[in-house]
């Protein structure tokens, strides 16, 4: 389908672009003697003319709307959601906090990381570098082949840990990111695979600390790339 030209009232000239019509008898497609029925379009101005992509995102017209092609460091319908870069800091779990707060409805947190071992995500109290009190916990630990929850006391301590190292808590490693979810309601601390209501850890805090802010890092040879779906709109 050829659409002509519009003369917006701000006085652009735009090339009209196909649009599907959404009521367009496409369920037709599943009787065998209308499935050569075409689809209808309309001529409509080009979703792209009011700039949708945000974070000099790309924007590129579809017969439905439009998509935006992002830059490397942000995603989403819009390419609003930013993607945090952590680096290798060894052992020294020094925390990046890129300042996602954790409002008092929350009682979840869903996360995409991409790294090859030792992703680190903390619960915490504040927002601080040197954190005390705060739930981590560890995957893709010890090599890639488990992970662990803490409460930590300080940055180098921890009251108690729950140590679980099952494969299904190994990173798929760069450049794939896994996907999970962790619930932390009145100190229950779960994590689970997005998607799945099977814990991959579990942890019952008897006296369970106020999660304010989500802090990230990783270690032990390998940086990481997150993603923070929740916390994105």
């Amino acid at each position: 389908m050829v659409c002509g030209a519009k003369t917006l009232d701000d006085g652009h000239i735009v090339t009209m672009a196909p649009k599907l019509i959404q009521n367009d008898l496409s369920w037709m497609k599943n009787i065998p003697e209308l499935a050569n029925v075409e689809h209808r379009f309309i001529c409509e101005i080009p979703d792209c003319v009011s700039n949708p992509c945000l974070n000099e995102g790309t924007c590129k017209e579809t017969f439905i709307g439009f998509e935006c092609i992002c830059p490397e460091n942000f995603y989403g319908a819009t390419c609003s959601c930013p993607i945090f870069y952590t680096v290798d800091v060894g052992t020294t779990r020094q925390y990046t906090f890129p300042g996602l707060a954790v409002t008092p409805a929350m009682t979840s947190v869903d996360f995409e990381v991409s790294a090859n071992n030792d992703a680190h995500i903390g619960l915490s109290r504040s927002n601080e570098k040197d954190v005390g009190y705060m739930y981590e916990m560890a995957i893709g630990g010890w090599e890639n082949t488990g992970g662990a929850i803490r409460r930590l006391t300080n940055v180098i301590e921890w009251d108690s840990i729950y140590r679980n190292q099952p494969a299904t808590l190994a990173l798929t490693g760069k450049p794939s990111y896994d996907h999970y979810r962790i619930s932390f309601a009145d100190g229950h601390i779960i994590l689970y695979r997005y998607g799945n209501d099977i814990p991959l850890m579990e942890y019952i805090d008897p006296d369970p600390q106020q999660v304010n802010y989500v802090g990230i890092w990783t270690g032990f040879g390998s940086d990481g790339y997150w993603k923070f779906p929740s916390f994105c709109v």
